[in-house]
Order: C-alpha cells, then sequence, then structure tokens
C-alpha cells in the first residue's frame, strides 16, 4: 500500500535522510552533506524546495529533493530503499513530485546532467518524455585559475566540500578563463 506527500515533518526528513546515506553506500557513493539537504527542505517554508516522500504501509521507502527558482525546478536527490526497489517507488514519487510543480506554475525540471547516454539513470529520464538543452553554469573567480587549476579535482573536492567553485571541465582543458561548460 504506497501512498505519497510533501515532507513536513522532521521525523520524515530524518527518515529520508537515513535512506538516502544506505543508497549512497550502496552504489558507492558519498551521501549529500546533511547540513545542504536538510537546508534545502527547510526553504519549503518560503517555498524555494521541497521533498517530495513515498510511503509504504506509513513507513517513507522514497523522496526525491527539489530546489525552485521562479519557473524552474531542479532535481536535487533521489532516493529509494532498495529494499522496496521491486515495486519502483520512484516512479510514484517523481509523478507526485510533476503534479506538484504543476500546481506551482513550474515551466521546466531539471534533472541535471548526465554523462553516460544509455545507462539505466539515462533511460528512466528519457521515459518521462525529457529533452536535452543546454544549459551555462555561470561562475566569478575571485583569486587567480592558477591556484583552481593546481588543485585539481581531488584538491577542489577535498578543500571544498559540497560547493561549486568551477565546473570539472575545465581540468580537462587546462583552462578556466573564457571557458564554459555544457550540459543535458
Amino acid at each position: 500500500n504506497f501512498t505519497t506527500r510533501l515532507c513536513e515533518s522532521q521525523q520524515e526528513f530524518d527518515a529520508w535522510y537515513e535512506i538516502h546515506i544506505k543508497r549512497a553506500r550502496e552504489i558507492g557513493t558519498s551521501p549529500l552533506d546533511r547540513r545542504l539537504v536538510e537546508r534545502i527542505w527547510r526553504s519549503r517554508e518560503s517555498g524555494r524546495g521541497f521533498l517530495q516522500v513515498v510511503l509504504c504501509d506509513g513507513r517513507i521507502v522514497a523522496g526525491c529533493l527539489f530546489a525552485l527558482h521562479k519557473n524552474v525546478c531542479d532535481v536535487f536527490a533521489i532516493s529509494m530503499d532498495s529494499d522496496h526497489a521491486v515495486n519502483s517507488p520512484i516512479y510514484l514519487c517523481i509523478k507526485a513530485a510533476l503534479l506538484e510543480m504543476s500546481r506551482r506554475g513550474v515551466l521546466v525540471m531539471n534533472w541535471q546532467s548526465l554523462p553516460r547516454r544509455g545507462d539505466g539513470v539515462y533511460k528512466f529520464k528519457r521515459q518521462w518524455n525529457s529533452e536535452e538543452r543546454t544549459y551555462f553554469f555561470m561562475t566569478k573567480l575571485i583569486w587567480d585559475e592558477a591556484v583552481v587549476l593546481d588543485l585539481g579535482k581531488d584538491g577542489i573536492r577535498r578543500e571544498y566540500p559540497e560547493h561549486f567553485v568551477v565546473p570539472f571541465g575545465v581540468f580537462d582543458q587546462n583552462s578556466i578563463s573564457g571557458s564554459f561548460a555544457k550540459g543535458a
């Protein structure tokens, strides 16, 4: 018996975040910083974010965290308890979230970029009739670009965790000035 709703309580947020940690470990990645995702969830009070959750018999089994700006909604995190994967609760979560976005007047849902074409995540996005579009990251560098390039990807991750500094593509071209990163 699956249901969906917006997450409104700290207890529900905590339950979803535990699922997020579990799933990150299962797929070999680091979970997102709790302070960051909790701030996005708390921004629901000002209409700038929401966490759509799926419950099975009253227990949270999946959730999608979204950040909003004007008429654009960015997918920030999607997490599901793998014990319920056979029932595909993320489908229900995305469907409910799309309806919520429609109620809020959202015109664009940004799934975020994905470098691999043809894998399961890419196919999941495509089956929702998603379109790839070019987008750009704009950033202002406040120190000499050599400092950033010398740090490299690993140094940036270590020195500035949970921060956007520059698109990682700049390390492939070994230049920041006049560069841009695009994705879909």
